[in-house]
């Protein structure tokens, strides 16, 4: 298994330098129905323009997510969930956090 080291700033609780589980994170990026909007792998586009999300970073996804920038669907994730959420992410790219 391939694991991606992701820094998480800013909506959580201060914690940094967690290491992301792709697989867990794939559970998170399902159970919190991403792919309803992100499209299953992650492309974007397939409802309110959502754009691709393929490799993004774990800085830009807690801001999203948890923080203040704009989305319509705000969820509660621990920065565990958030570092395995952008390790599937970067999977998904072929690249690391």
């Amino acid at each position: 298994m391939i694991e991606y080291d992701c820094e998480i700033r800013g909506g959580g609780d201060g914690s940094t330098g967690l290491t992301g589980d792709p697989a867990a994170g794939q559970t998170v990026f399902t159970a919190n129905n991403r792919a309803a909007c992100h499209c299953a792998d992650a492309s974007g586009g397939c409802a309110l323009s959502a754009p691709p999300i393929i490799g993004v970073t774990a800085g830009t996804l807690d801001g999203v997510l948890r923080g203040d920038e704009a989305h319509p669907l705000k969820v509660e994730l621990s920065d565990q969930d958030l570092a395995d959420l952008q390790a599937y992410l970067a999977s998904l790219a072929g690249g690391g956090g």
